[in-house]
């Protein structure tokens, strides 16, 4: 039986990249191999901690890596445990890499050492197309890879919006990661607003973020199950990334919900043609980008099909089969080799500029004769640390359904 050991770190509510790791490790369980997890920088954790954030069974989780085992094969998860499995007594070396780590820090000594960690010899397996390219173009690497995908069996479409429907906007938001962009997110929002007064903005991805001068349905931190259905009750999906895209937008689209999403580089390898609309990076860009989708029913109508059709040839279960792909070929000595990656997205991003808009600069104005003391740069990115929010009847419903599920969950437990 072959040895695997992942370095992963150290659980985080709500986070998907963490959930796939764990999700991984039991996955080569189930495939016959003996695997490890080896949780760093958390050595309060048991394995009863790891199993109440992740559904794990006969997946050993250890707290420091024993040196006198030699591994078939070890994987590093992030940039800070490349270097330990480097170092490690282990037949294979890999890397698992499911964004470019290099951008959560400011340009200096962490941006130059996780790019560094590319260039270990670590044989990475990589989310997604874009990142694929980049590591082989820029580090040298020959990188296996998987397409985005979701749980089809979680994330699908449960009705189709009817004609005349209220209109809304799903917005995931994610403060605690600069790299989803959340304050150009609430200004697109504020900018949509303004001109749609009609649309229902929900929020979810946060239990405690407060955002000021918008009204909005505040719906936390959901499950994948509560999270769909907020999609299939929405008619357009907003989630931003600048880095690696965001899984976010495929789920949306197996929902059958059209998504905005930022048009740069590291979309247009795996975001495709038809399901999503890209924006240019500025909230007013955005926020035009929410509208076309709000005002067209056609449209909209058109990208929920096409989400809903090509996302049923991407289930979770292809990525998993990928990365046990991978672990074969490491662990028997084998390389498929790199071929590289098209772009997907091939249509022009949706532009607005505010300097040729005679409808925005009137908005602008509107806003300062509301507040004239505060810039409008003051007004739309606001600070949330004197929280105005406005919690709406929906989202105080909802808040109270949630919680008695909640608790009926702990009584019958």
């Amino acid at each position: 039986m072959k040895h695997v050991i992942i370095l992963s770190p150290a659980p985080i509510k709500g986070s998907g990249g963490l959930s796939r790791i764990f999700n991984y490790a039991q996955e080569l369980v189930k495939a016959g191999y003996k695997c490890d997890v080896c949780v760093m920088g958390a050595i309060s954790k048991t394995t009863a901690d790891i199993k109440s954030f992740y559904n794990v069974d006969k997946v050993n989780v250890l707290s420091e890596i024993n040196p006198n085992i030699e591994y078939d094969l070890a994987i590093a998860t992030m940039w800070s445990t490349a270097t330990q499995v480097r170092d490690m007594n282990a037949k294979a070396k890999g890397y698992l890499v499911q964004d470019f780590e290099a951008c959560f820090n400011t340009l200096g000594d962490g941006y130059l050492m996780a790019e560094e960690s590319y260039m270990y010899g670590l044989t990475p397996f990589v989310y997604g197309r874009w990142l694929s390219n980049k590591l082989a173009e820029e580090f040298g690497n020959e990188p296996y890879y998987a397409d985005f995908g979701t749980d089809l069996n979680l994330f699908k479409q449960l009705k189709k919006n009817k004609p005349g429907s209220s209109k809304s906007v799903c917005f995931i938001l994610q403060p605690e990661k600069p790299r989803r962009c959340h304050i150009l997110g609430i200004n697109a929002l504020k900018i949509a607003k303004h001109f749609r007064p009609d649309i229902l903005i929900k929020v979810v991805g946060s239990d405690s973020y407060k955002i000021n001068d918008l009204e909005y349905d505040s719906l936390g931190i959901l499950s994948s199950k509560e999270l769909n259905e907020v999609y299939n009750d929405t008619t357009v999906g907003f989630c931003i990334s600048s880095s690696n895209p965001s899984c976010n937008a495929f789920d949306m689209m197996a929902a059958g919900l059209p998504c905005v999403e930022l048009y740069r580089e590291n979309n247009l390898y795996d975001m495709p043609t038809g399901g999503v609309l890209l924006a240019h990076q500025s909230s007013l860009s955005m926020a035009a980008a929410i509208i076309k989708i709000i005002d067209d029913e056609e449209l909209r109508q058109k990208m929920s099909d096409f989400g809903v059709h090509y996302m049923r040839q991407r289930d979770k279960g292809l990525e998993v089969g990928r990365f046990l792909e991978y672990v074969k070929d490491m662990t028997t000595g084998c390389h498929t080799g790199f071929s590289k990656h098209e772009k997907q997205y091939l249509t022009p991003p949706v532009i607005e500029r505010s300097e040729v808009n005679d409808t925005v600069k009137r908005m602008y104005g509107s806003i300062l004769e509301k507040d004239s003391s505060r810039s409008i740069v003051n007004l739309i990115d606001s600070s949330h640390h004197k929280p105005s929010f406005i919690e709406t009847k929906n989202s105080l419903i909802f808040r109270i359904k949630r919680k008695i599920r909640m608790l009926a969950v702990s009584y019958l437990s």
